[in-house]
């Protein structure tokens, strides 16, 4: 079969089966596969020259949309799912830092383009004494305020450049989900989140997605950072 030519601002990929179908050719010879259950949306830059299908079967060189997530890497196709998706650009090197924890302020970013990137204005009085108006990602930060996902801390901080932890990254996704009705099991899941723990009931829900399924040795490690690779399979699921 051959290959169908396509000139236009932008291409989505949707699913055709449960795997890889169809590979999207971008300018400059990258390109961008589909992946999992999911579609896959990319836009090109004003006055780029789009495209081509690719059928399922050939096989084109394929180049990683970061240059330290090659292929084979852990999570490389949930972190290609981010950057098609435009949840995450990386870095101005074309790094996405795998293993380098999220940041609360990226967090909020990354939330907030999952969610559509909704029309919001953000207030012109800081709600958070660390976060002023023109610090990185206030705009996110505010309309993750704004929409309940988040409270901050009681010292009315925000922390932006604290590491997340797994325990309130669970209580972030499950507000980001409208908080849905949810009784936890009367028995405790992970080992380490017995009745009682602080975000039990979101780490449970969490688990009942389909989201997590914790370590292979029972645990879910509530305090434990959030790495970048992790956060973006766990957004990946959490879209599906």
């Amino acid at each position: 079969m051959e290959a169908v030519y396509a000139r236009m601002r932008t291409l989505t990929l949707a699913r055709t089966g449960s795997s890889t179908s169809m590979i999207l050719a971008g300018p400059n010879g990258t390109f961008h596969k589909t992946f999992g259950r999911l579609a896959m949306v990319w836009t090109p830059a004003r006055g780029a020259t789009l495209a081509h299908w690719v059928p399922r079967g050939t096989t084109p060189t394929l180049l990683p949309a970061f240059r330290d997530v090659p292929p084979g890497t852990g999570f490389e196709g949930e972190i290609e799912w981010m950057r098609a998706m435009r949840i995450s650009e990386g870095w101005s090197d074309n790094t996405y830092r795998p293993v380098q924890p999220v940041q609360r302020n990226a967090m909020a970013a990354f939330l907030y383009r999952a969610a559509g990137s909704p029309a919001f204005t953000a207030p012109t009085r800081a709600s958070f004494t660390d976060v002023p108006v023109g610090a990185p990602f206030f705009r996110e930060i505010e309309w993750m305020k704004a929409a309940g996902i988040t409270t901050g801390y009681r010292d009315n901080t925000f922390r932006p450049y604290d590491p997340i932890n797994r325990d309130a990254m669970a209580a972030f996704l499950y507000r980001a989900s409208g908080s849905p009705a949810f009784t936890p099991p009367t028995r405790a899941r992970f080992s380490d989140v017995p009745v009682g723990t602080a975000f039990r009931t979101e780490i449970e829900w969490l688990a009942s997605t389909g989201t997590t399924t914790g370590y292979a040795d029972g645990t879910y490690r509530p305090l434990s950072p959030v790495n970048r690779d992790a956060m973006a399979a766990f957004l990946y699921r959490r879209a599906g």
